[in-house]
């Protein structure tokens, strides 16, 4: 009797292991932290014996009426977007600068991000504010140029802000900054082609001014006429290559010669009309006079800027 008490013991913990782990296999299918894709493997018909689920294995000869689902482990370290706030590098708080176009230096707090708005205003309640934003690009250090003058003498407030998708981060802390006073203001340059008024122009321009003693670089604008917003770039010497332009459109340019304490003053603005001509079916990379934004490509060559439109 005892013999029999024992092997029906035994028999009954080896049933009660297989429906533990036939329960916890079955519940394994609602872990919310696996992989979506489910690996279905063959069992030998005699895996009911086994009492462990990592002595099943698959075997290709093997024929089987049963089979039993199974999960691969998944580790990943995920870091939800925009929830750090960038961190503001340079200028740093309270300091007193040189310039009135100061480069604003921050890094990204988090890793993709959709684009980055820097706010600037002359009081720390931000109203009204002067608005940035810098689009894409990685986490890391990443700079905005200003390309216009901020007024002389004058303490100044920024922070900034990620956006990823539809999640914007948290504010970075408000640093501030005075702007310097007394450096030369550039005189205008003298625009020289395309000509005013020319009309025939190809879906490449060329345009030229005169050159202005002391000027580190130049700042040109352009923009199709009734469109509103455009484009600006910069320029080392007093040439710039206008690329891309669409046929039978009239064009507006003028340009701003530099140093490093300020932008100088304007140039007269020309204007010029393209001919008829083809498009070449291109990618035409990073530049559109079409959107109801300023957008600025500075020459070292990083993410493009955008402001509202100037004039």
């Amino acid at each position: 009797m005892k013999a029999r008490l024992f092997v029906i013991s035994v028999l009954a913990v080896g049933l009660a292991l297989i429906l533990v782990w036939a329960v916890a296999a079955q519940g394994a299918e609602t872990k919310s932290d696996i992989l979506p894709d489910l690996y279905t493997i063959p069992a030998p018909e005699n895996y009911q014996n086994h009492g462990k689920a990592e002595t099943l294995s698959y075997d290709p000869d093997i024929a089987s009426a049963d089979a039993f689902t199974a999960y691969l482990p998944f580790v990943q370290r995920f870091i939800p977007p925009c929830t750090i706030a960038p961190t503001l590098i340079s200028p740093t708080n309270s300091s007193t600068l040189d310039t009135l176009i100061p480069r604003l230096t921050y890094m990204r707090g988090t890793d993709p991000v959709s684009y980055t708005i820097i706010l600037i205003a002359d009081n720390p309640a931000f109203n009204p504010v002067i608005r940035y934003t810098t689009s894409g690009g990685a986490i890391g250090p990443h700079q905005l140029r200003l390309f216009e003058n901020l007024e002389p003498a004058t303490t100044y407030y920024w922070r900034v802000q990620d956006v990823c998708g539809s999640v914007y981060s948290p504010y970075a802390p408000t640093f501030a900054f005075t702007t310097g006073s007394g450096g030369v203001i550039l005189p205008a340059p003298t625009l020289l082609s395309p000509a005013h008024g020319t009309v025939g122009a190809g879906e490449e321009v060329t345009l030229t001014w005169s050159s202005v003693t002391g000027a580190v670089g130049y700042q040109i604008w352009t923009r199709r006429v009734g469109i509103g917003g455009g484009g600006v770039s910069l320029a080392y010497t007093n040439s710039k290559v206008m690329s891309y332009l669409q046929p039978n459109t009239t064009y507006e340019w003028w340009v701003e010669a530099y140093n490093d304490y300020a932008y100088g003053a304007q140039s007269d603005s020309w204007q010029f009309t393209t001919d008829s001509f083809a498009l070449l079916q291109e990618d035409v990379g990073n530049l559109s006079l079409e959107m109801p934004y300023t957008v600025y490509h500075p020459a070292e060559g990083s993410s493009s800027y955008v402001t509202d439109q100037r004039r």
